[in-house]
């Protein structure tokens, strides 16, 4: 992704080029003086990964959002500090509502941010939306596979081993949060296993949520040897839970969480994860939003979906069983 001012990456990217004044000469030229600045300037990616959260948190902290773990937001404000990340103009113009200043906009289309949607629209500002979609016929998408990162984390669980696999998802009616728990689903019926919904729980994709549906799963009284978690945040939880339980990881309870945390492989045990490409996400964004700007009625609407990565570490070694068999071979 790209700091700087033509493009602000955070849960609100925007372009503030003035109107009437001509784009940079290339898409090149932007990438390269992008490029030669990403060392000495720090942006809300930078600040997501010495954090440990997502960009969404990050820029929900930093404006003063309700409903963030006190924990989170000390650990965000120090990372700011710490790189000395300053929001861009781009993002006060827009809390001003100086929305002659924007060309355009790259926006995660969360609750939080459906009056800026409904701004940019309202003035015919070009948006591309990333993480998920919005309903309508005109806006560009960029988007992770989420099915097959929650498939292929279920899938992975199940061929070392794991057979009560709990999920803990967001929101349905969000589409990550609809999309992983259908991928745990597909994983489960390729395996010829039928879904229990008593595994299955959907919370509000933050922290508190993942500790206490953690306890829930934890307190039913049938088996549960793993736990797919879908998003950064609710792992953070789940693992306290376990942890306070004195649930041993892998030894106990396999885990997998979707999204990749910078400590994710520091820790004592380390955490296997489903790892948003997050460069190609913005890059990919970013070259779409100026196709946009410079020739808005060239193109149509487009869904651009990006694949993710499994990266296996400790947290989901093989069972025993799977382990003895694997040395009688």
């Amino acid at each position: 992704m790209f700091p700087g001012d033509p493009l602000h990456i955070g849960n609100v990217f925007t372009t503030h080029v003035e109107k009437g004044t001509a784009l940079l000469a290339s898409l090149k030229t932007f990438l390269n003086r992008q490029c030669k600045n990403r060392q000495s300037m720090a942006n809300i990616l930078d600040v997501a990964k010495r954090a440990g959260v997502s960009i969404s948190t990050v820029s929900r902290v930093l404006n003063g959002k309700d409903h963030v773990n006190e924990d989170v937001i000390i650990r965000v404000r120090q990372a700011a500090q710490e790189l000395q990340y300053q929001p861009s103009r781009a993002a006060r113009a827009l809390r001003a509502n100086q929305t002659e200043r924007v060309a355009g906009a790259i926006i995660t289309p969360t609750r939080e941010q459906q009056r800026a949607l409904k701004l940019f629209r309202e003035h015919n500002i070009p948006i591309v939306t990333v993480d998920r979609r919005v309903k309508d016929n005109e806006t560009d998408a960029v988007l992770v596979d989420n099915v097959r990162g929650a498939r292929e984390a279920t899938a992975h669980l199940l061929a070392n081993g794991y057979r009560h696999i709990g999920i803990i998802s967001g929101p349905i009616a969000t589409t990550t949060g609809h999309e992983r728990l259908e991928g745990y689903r597909q994983a489960l019926r390729e395996a010829g296993i039928v879904h229990n919904p008593e595994l299955e729980r959907v919370g509000s994709f933050k922290e508190e949520s993942g500790q206490q549906l953690t306890y829930e799963l934890l307190d039913r009284g049938q088996p549960l040897d793993a736990l797919f978690i879908a998003n950064n945040l609710m792992t953070l939880g789940a693992l306290a839970a376990l942890n306070e339980r004195g649930k041993r990881i892998p030894e106990d309870i396999g885990v997998v969480g979707f999204d990749e945390m910078q400590w994710a492989s520091l820790n004592a045990i380390s955490l296997t994860t489903v790892a948003q490409p997050i460069y190609e996400i913005g890059s990919t964004a970013a070259l779409r939003l100026f196709q946009r700007l410079q020739n808005p009625a060239a193109f149509t609407r487009q869904e651009i979906v990006l694949a993710p990565t499994l990266r296996v570490r400790d947290s989901s070694r093989p069972r025993p069983d799977v382990l003895a068999n694997q040395a009688s071979v």
